[in-house]
């Protein structure tokens, strides 16, 4: 037993001395999940942000412009305010929002009398983003709601003026969610690909010893690389064509 804790020590202690030695080592190990880290938790994030937004306001009252204050200064909406379906329509086809909130021209009437009625539209190419701005909406509206209930109960007793939403996605109306994940995993894809190639290319050539007949020759060792990249750019641009069709 003493033997055997004295080899693994000194196995141990000369792995150790090697880490030291191999600056690699300590970059795989200590430098790049550090620096995974914060590229991840600063680029990544779930939170919706500047979600822009058209409100149709076809009822332009004070009671309307109210209700959609929430929306004004928010870090979760970026609002434009138009007056028809037509504008609002036009600006989701030309991509500038990413929701529609259509008010009719009868909501104050109509949430007066009992209940109002307001319609999300989305652009449901993105059905997470296009979710999550709905629930932000939708929260939105139910806490102003909450907050001027009392205002609007009718004189048929105690029965409150509610605001029912309604929302439907446009260009993905099932929801399909492969519509949205399968370009990233294209992306995923091609750059684990790309890797792969560089490294598989890289240990073949050293475990071939060719690598080493390389640098004994005039070529530079920009050159090297460039022959190395170029090959395999295109390579991996026919999966990403093949990859492309396949999603199609």
């Amino acid at each position: 037993m003493d033997d055997f804790l004295r080899r693994l020590t000194a196995l141990i202690k000369k792995e150790y001395k090697q880490i030291v030695r191999d600056q690699s080592s300590f970059i795989i190990g200590v430098i790049i999940p550090i620096m995974m880290i914060l590229l991840v938790g600063y680029g990544m994030s779930l939170d919706v942000k500047d979600v822009p937004v058209a409100v149709v306001m076809q009822d332009p009252s004070p009671t309307v412009q109210d209700m959609f204050s929430f929306m004004d200064g928010s870090s979760y909406f970026n609002p434009r305010y138009v007056t028809t379906y037509h504008e609002g329509v036009s600006l989701m086809d030309d991509r500038k929002v990413d929701a529609l909130v259509v008010v009719p021209p009868d909501f104050t009437e109509s949430l007066r009398k009992g209940g109002g009625h307001v319609q999300i539209i989305l652009w449901g190419v993105d059905p997470t983003t296009a979710k999550t701005a709905q629930g932000y909406m939708e929260a939105g509206l139910a806490a102003w709601q909450q907050a001027h209930m009392r205002e609007y109960m009718t004189s048929y007793g105690t029965r409150l003026g509610m605001i029912s939403v309604s929302a439907r996605q446009w260009y993905n109306d099932a929801n399909t969610s492969t519509w949205f994940f399968v370009p990233g995993l294209i992306v995923l894809i091609m750059t684990m690909v790309g890797v792969f190639l560089t490294t598989m290319v890289m240990a073949r050539e050293w475990e071939r010893g060719t690598l080493e007949s390389l640098f004994v020759t005039p070529v530079k060792p920009l050159e090297i690389v460039l022959s190395k990249w170029i090959p395999y750019f295109f390579v991996s641009m026919g999966g990403f064509a093949l990859c492309m069709i396949a999603a199609r």
